[in-house]
């Protein structure tokens, strides 16, 4: 085992037995030793939390930035802390100072918004990704995350949008579009139905709701809904995958 992990093992291993302020006390003496062991800090993120103590971390984490400055692990954690902190202006300014080092990088505004996501700040994370949105441009740029985000605060309809615009960027993201937006709550299925079905809706968008309607077992709505759309490069894989999908809805219509 590298050096760093050894120094750590025996706070894991307490941390994991719910002995955290003991954990914390391990972790807190292999920093002081070496400030910039990141397996040690990440213990003190996760114990001082739980221990309700996370404003020590703070000067840990700043102390380490100093020394490692192009660390992006080390970053993220400062992130986080700012955020656990719920100190925004703070936290604004070292995602500012992060992105200027890499202007043309989506990390820096997707640490932001998962940090304040994670603490169900759900406004405060929908504006951290729009920001990223509009300073690198593109209308699919944090896309998958802002769908995520979304669902975590149970708004659907804007979910599906946004995997929609993931859509529009990468053929790649459809299947996990439609095995996430399948999980939407029945109350929410008429409104998710009407971005899938809008007449502009973008032809990978119609076949994600096509196999996303299969997965609520309306058969019949979802081929009325890709099947206008065939008569592409994709339309095979589209056809295989609407297909396979119908097999395993137990209706006559999915049969």
């Amino acid at each position: 085992l590298p050096a760093a992990a050894q120094a750590i093992g025996p706070g894991f291993e307490l941390e994991r037995s719910g002995r955290y302020a003991e954990a914390a006390s391990t972790y807190l003496t292999t920093v002081r030793a070496d400030p910039v062991n990141v397996p040690a800090l990440l213990g003190l993120e996760r114990t001082l939390f739980v221990l309700n103590r996370m404003p020590e971390l703070l000067p840990l984490v700043q102390r380490a930035r100093e020394r490692s400055p192009e660390n992006a692990a080390l970053r993220s954690l400062e992130i986080r802390v700012y955020a656990a902190l719920n100190e925004p202006d703070s936290l604004e300014a070292v995602v500012g100072r992060w992105a200027a080092t890499n202007p043309r990088s989506e990390v820096p505004y997707r640490e932001w918004g998962l940090a304040l996501a994670d603490h169900r700040r759900w406004d405060e994370a929908r504006r951290a990704y729009l920001t990223g949105r509009k300073t690198l441009g593109g209308e699919g740029t944090l896309a998958i995350e802002m769908a995520e985000l979304e669902q975590r605060a149970n708004n659907w309809e804007a979910a599906a949008a946004e995997w929609s615009r993931a859509m529009v960027k990468s053929a790649d993201v459809g299947p996990n579009a439609a095995s996430q937006l399948a999980d939407a709550p029945p109350a929410t299925r008429e409104r998710v139905t009407r971005v899938f079905s809008a007449a502009d809706a973008p032809i990978r968008t119609k076949r994600v709701g096509a196999e996303v309607l299969l997965s609520w077992g309306q058969a019949n709505e979802g081929w009325a809904l890709l099947e206008p759309t065939l008569g592409d490069s994709e339309s095979q894989a589209a056809l295989r995958r609407f297909a396979d999908l119908a097999g395993s809805v137990n209706t006559p219509e999915g049969h």
